[in-house]
């Protein structure tokens, strides 16, 4: 009897033990398909932030002398975005997704003249460590066939935040100093409308201003302005605590 359980026993557990994990799902369900997004998210990068708490990084290197980058707002991406997929609605080509660097993503068509402002715009570009290779390829080919299309949406879109009063008056006077995030929402209203401030997602790296994420809608074709008051998608509230640094750096002459 004893061995008859024993036997039963064995049985049971390599039965268990054979079964295969569940798989993960490698299907299309819809959030790697090109043109089916419903919304946008511009992130734009407070370099100096940024730098300050990722100093390996090769852009980092000489940021003292970008000047650029030392007072506005640089270029993370335009993301195109679906709902229902939450964050994961990318990579809607046959590239597959990157391990770690972005240089091993292949080059791009990118007209010269928007490429020498995407220098400018994204540090990345300049020094070659390859963001918008990452850009392009995980989000870029989601909404548009030609890069020099996408990257230049996302300049011009780049340039209003920064010709915005939120940047040249809010954050120029703000630099190297703490804030509120009751502050920087209000100066965020005042350069562009009622409750626009609703719409924006504030990120932070050791209590340092790294990044802001703006929801946009569907439909690229009017002012920042009027898109940030036209999205309905209410975005995640990020990670800057109630009091943060602008951080800053002076240039280098």
């Amino acid at each position: 009897m004893i061995q008859r359980r024993l036997s039963v026993f064995v049985f049971i557990l390599l039965a268990c033990c054979s079964k295969k994990s569940p798989e993960k799902k490698t299907s299309d369900t819809g959030c790697h398909t090109a043109n089916t997004y419903d919304s946008h998210v511009l992130a734009v990068t407070w370099q100096t932030g940024f730098c300050m708490t990722h100093k390996n990084k090769k852009e980092c290197e000489t940021l003292e002398k970008n000047t650029f980058a030392l007072e506005y707002f640089t270029l993370h991406g335009l993301w195109p975005n679906k709902n229902s997929c939450d964050i994961y609605y990318n990579y809607c080509s046959d590239i597959p997704e990157e391990k770690g660097d972005f240089c091993t993503l292949p080059d791009y068509n990118l007209e010269p003249a928007i490429a020498e402002k995407l220098k400018q715009a994204m540090p990345s570009a300049q020094a070659k460590t390859c963001l918008d290779r990452h850009e392009w390829w995980k989000h870029g080919v989601c909404r548009d066939k030609s890069a020099t299309d996408y990257f230049k949406l996302s300049l011009e879109l780049l340039e209003q935040v920064n010709k915005s009063t939120f940047v040249t008056e809010f954050l120029r006077s703000s630099t190297g100093k703490k804030v509120t995030r009751t502050q920087l929402s209000a100066a965020f209203r005042k350069a562009f409308g009622p409750s626009t401030d609703s719409k924006i997602g504030i990120y932070c790296t050791k209590e340092m201003l790294t990044e802001i994420q703006i929801n946009l809608p569907k439909e690229l074709n009017k002012s920042l302005k009027d898109l940030i008051t036209a999205s309905s998608i209410q975005p995640k509230k990020g990670t800057c605590p109630e009091s943060f640094l602008i951080p800053q750096i002076t240039p280098k002459p």
